[in-house]
């Protein structure tokens, strides 16, 4: 597995966009485009854009309306990947410092011992601050101590998991920007028509 390969950010930087209720809607996009956006009747309302300069046939869908059906395709895939991959732990805790919070007070000794074979077993980088760790810990017989060192095997454990399957995050990000940026196409269409339409009723005006 890999540290932090370019172009893959860690599932945690997903958390904001995987909570967003508008965002986890878009699964039933693909239902929504066959019952609504296709739908001649409402195509026909839809296609309310000439005063913009830019009318469409009646009963045919708009260039507008399909970019952000395609758009909105593209990031309920980022959301299926994103559902199906992020391990538990970054997908429900925004940080390491959430999840460690969230977790300390509950976990117990076989958990614990299942994170540790797992961290010592996984990349090197994990491995080392592991080991690094356990190191330090020897022979300190105060309670506190062992609390700190716990905390900080569970702040590498959730890195860990943070930074897993680096191929569904490359591929996560990419459906995200593709979809958003589709989406923006559209919206800056309009936004520019309006800006037009504005200045030319301002100068009619005067």
């Amino acid at each position: 597995m890999e540290w932090a390969p370019r172009f893959a950010p860690p599932w945690s930087w997903f958390y904001p966009l995987g909570h967003s209720l508008a965002a986890r809607s878009t699964i039933l996009i693909p239902i929504i485009g066959y019952l609504i956006i296709f739908n001649d009747n409402v195509v026909r309302y839809l296609n309310l854009a000439s005063a913009l300069g830019a009318p469409a046939p009646e009963g045919h869908v708009s260039m507008r309306l399909m970019l952000i059906y395609f758009g909105l395709l593209f990031v309920a895939g980022a959301m299926a990947i994103y559902s199906w991959y992020c391990p538990n732990e970054p997908k429900y805790y925004a940080s390491p410092h959430a999840y460690v919070g969230g977790v300390q007070d509950s976990i117990n000794k076989y958990s614990v011992s299942r994170i540790e074979n797992e961290v010592a077993n996984s990349d090197e980088e994990f491995a080392q601050r592991f080991w690094q760790m356990r190191d330090a810990a020897r022979g300190i017989p105060l309670d506190s101590e062992k609390q700190a060192g716990r905390n900080g095997l569970l702040h590498v454990y959730y890195e860990l998991k943070d930074y897993s399957y680096p191929l569904a995050r490359r591929t996560t990000l990419a459906l995200y920007a593709i979809g958003f940026g589709i989406m923006l196409v559209p919206s800056a269409d309009v936004f520019f028509r309006v800006v037009r339409l504005m200045f030319k009723t301002v100068l009619a005006s005067v």
